[in-house]
């Protein structure tokens, strides 16, 4: 009885967050955040970057949600898709790309959980805009996330390829957390690790935290990547990443993510309508 219980009461959650999620698209809610990804290697002098992130207006839910809650509970019920979708879509028609990178060497971060790369239709789409310039290549770069495994990863791999051929390039996220973080770096293209924040909150008193740090920029190392360390909150964790050869931080340090005003949601790109709708 207990069981079918919490079986019910976990379908009208769901049933509440999707009626709340369809508000939110409905009302025009979701708004996009900026936080910057800061050089501190001397051979990442000057890239300084910026990942592009979602953000929304609680004040109108009736069970208010944090954008953590509201991006894992996307998740869970496979509409990670949607999420991208929004970003790209704010990051074209706010003109974020020319509004944050200043110097020939900035790029923007953009998430593509699994459920997005597992779909052929969004990849191709992505590949459009690539190719269009709508979404200048050089300028993007794309951190793959581990909201779903990737199905097929030769499929994959081979989109990788033809858009880092256009200029584009590839970010593995919080890498150290997730099962399939080596078996992504042996099998993708990927240009950049994102150690996990989980692991440099550790960094200063623990010593196996210091080793997977270690470890993960030595590897970065042998395959041609640079390394992120995520989470950073302090000094004393700064100088043990620039200690190490960690390319860039980013984290409470160097910058939360803030509002990107003039980002907010539209249902297709103003200046791709024709290829994205």
């Amino acid at each position: 009885m207990m069981r079918k219980k919490t079986l019910i009461d976990n379908f009208q959650a769901e049933d509440i967050f999707v009626n709340d999620l369809k508000h939110l698209i409905r009302n025009k809610k979701f708004f996009l955040r900026c936080q910057s990804i800061f050089p501190i290697s001397e051979r990442a002098k000057n890239n300084l970057s910026y990942e592009v992130l979602i953000g929304f207006d609680r004040s109108s839910l009736y069970h208010p949600l944090s954008v953590f809650d509201l991006v894992k509970r996307v998740e869970v019920i496979g509409r990670s898709v949607l999420m991208d979708h929004l970003v790209i879509n704010g990051v074209v028609n706010a003109g974020v790309i020319d509004r944050l990178c200043r110097d020939k060497y900035s790029r923007v971060h953009l998430n593509l959980s699994g459920h997005s790369i597992n779909k052929s239709y969004f990849l191709a789409r992505i590949f459009r805009l690539l190719q269009t310039g709508v979404l200048p290549p050089n300028r993007i770069c794309f951190e793959l996330t581990e909201t779903a495994r990737i199905a097929d990863l030769n499929r994959t791999a081979v989109f990788l390829r033809r858009a880092k051929g256009l200029g584009c390039s590839f970010a593995l996220d919080d890498f150290g957390k997730g099962f399939s973080s080596l078996d992504y770096v042996v099998n993708l293209p990927i240009d950049t690790i994102k150690i996990d924040g989980s692991i440099i909150k550790n960094v200063v008193s623990n010593s196996r935290a210091r080793a997977v740090v270690k470890s993960t920029v030595s590897l970065a190392s042998e395959v041609g990547a640079r390394t992120v360390a995520e989470c950073v909150e302090n000094l004393r964790q700064f100088y043990v990443m620039k200690e190490m050869g960690v390319d860039f931080i980013q984290g409470a340090l160097v910058g939360m993510p803030k509002p990107f005003y003039g980002a907010y949601y539209s249902k297709t790109p103003q200046a791709s309508a024709a290829v994205v709708s």
